[in-house]
């Protein structure tokens, strides 16, 4: 009876955790929701144009008409920059589409069936709707002045979009507190994962069995 010896194959590199695009899309999509709130929060807070108004009145002896016309330009600018991101995060989101649904569709999968519990996955899902109506309500509010349809809708639009506003809100809380949570108690690489990949540990050698050298010689 002829023996087989084996042989170890090179141990192949594991995939990265999350894939590049992956990355690229979650820190880009950080950055443009983080202007887009920072935006909102400078002209309802920084700037209130009402005290703005009276600020520059006061200060600066100014006639009303000025400081209104001075106050209403800065708003205008902002909003403006808030518009431009929007339209980024409208970009981002159909990116986040394309790598659901495209040639990298099945990696993509994999990272969300690899999250730790169904509810996250859920929960993830609902951040995507709130990223949707913000997309659909902030893009239909820029027009409401061009489609008189939009228009009678105006304050609906609003209303809907600032509702899920304080839902994003409410879930980059949850979604920090979860990430500070298993960096202190479960999974430590989860941060380093999403900057640098950090690729699991590579599985063991496959052993392949290979015939001994005296076998061959009769084959051959």
């Amino acid at each position: 009876m002829t023996m087989h010896s084996t042989t170890n194959l090179p141990a192949t590199p594991a995939a990265p955790r999350y894939s590049v695009p992956l990355r690229l899309w979650h820190w880009a999509t950080a950055f443009v929701v983080t202007g887009l709130l920072t935006t909102i929060l400078f002209i309802r807070v920084i700037i209130n144009i009402f005290r703005f108004r009276l600020l520059l009145h006061s200060q600066e002896g100014l006639d009303p008409e000025q400081a209104h016309t001075i106050a209403r330009m800065v708003s205008n600018r902002i909003w403006a920059w808030h518009n431009w991101l929007g339209l980024a995060l409208a970009g981002l989101l159909l990116w986040r589409v394309w790598l659901l649904l495209g040639p990298a569709r099945q990696a993509v999968r994999v990272q969300l069936r690899g999250a730790q519990t169904a509810r996250l996955r859920y929960a993830y899902w609902v951040f995507y709707a709130l990223v949707v109506v913000l997309v659909a309500t902030g893009i239909c509010a820029m027009y409401v002045k061009q489609v008189p349809l939009l228009g009678r809708w105006k304050i609906a639009l609003l209303g809907v979009h600032t509702a899920a506003m304080y839902g994003l809100l409410a879930f980059l809380g949850l979604h920090l507190a979860s990430v500070l949570w298993g960096e202190w108690h479960g999974d430590r690489n989860v941060t380093s994962a999403m900057l640098h990949g950090d690729a699991d540990s590579s599985p063991a050698p496959v052993p392949v069995p290979t015939l001994p050298e005296p076998a061959l010689a009769r084959v051959a």
